[in-house]
Parts: structure tokens; C-alpha cells; sequence
């Protein structure tokens, strides 16, 4: 997973930054820029995806849609300084 400083495009590994983040959590992280010095938040949350059966299972066999996590989104924002 990869944080990118939306100021100076430096880009930035979570390993490298000392995140460990559980699959299927979502968590906000503060990182300082070390190329600019700006201050901009992370926010990771889990990707889901729901499967949603054909007709036939659905109706005919009673299936349900299932939901499942699918990799994670980053979204990087400046902080108001």
C-alpha cells in the first residue's frame, strides 16, 4: 500500500511509515511530508464488493448476495494548517 503527499507527489510506503492496519478496517493516519513539510491525513478503508446471484439462483434457489473485500482505497487531503 502506497501514500501518495498530495502537494509534492512523494510517494510513500505504509511498511515504511510503521502502519500495520488489519484486513477489513478502516484507520486515519497523519503523515508528514519530509520533501515539502506539508501535513496531510491518510484514510484507508476496505474495498467491498457484493456478488449478486442470476436470476434463477436468486429467485429459483433462495441465494443471497454476498459481500467481500475486494483490496483497500487510499485517500489522501492536505491538513488546515
Amino acid at each position: 500500500m502506497r501514500f501518495e503527499c498530495p502537494r509534492c507527489a512523494t510517494s510513500y510506503t505504509a511498511e515504511r511509515c510503521g502502519l500495520a492496519l488489519k484486513e477489513g478496517y478502516t484507520g486515519v493516519v497523519t503523515i508528514a511530508c519530509v520533501m515539502c513539510k506539508a501535513e496531510f491525513d491518510v484514510k484507508i478503508e476496505p474495498k467491498t464488493v457484493t456478488e449478486t446471484p442470476s436470476w434463477w439462483a436468486r429467485i429459483v434457489m433462495r441465494k443471497q448476495p454476498v459481500e467481500r473485500i475486494d483490496g483497500t482505497t487510499v485517500v489522501a487531503t492536505l491538513r488546515d494548517s
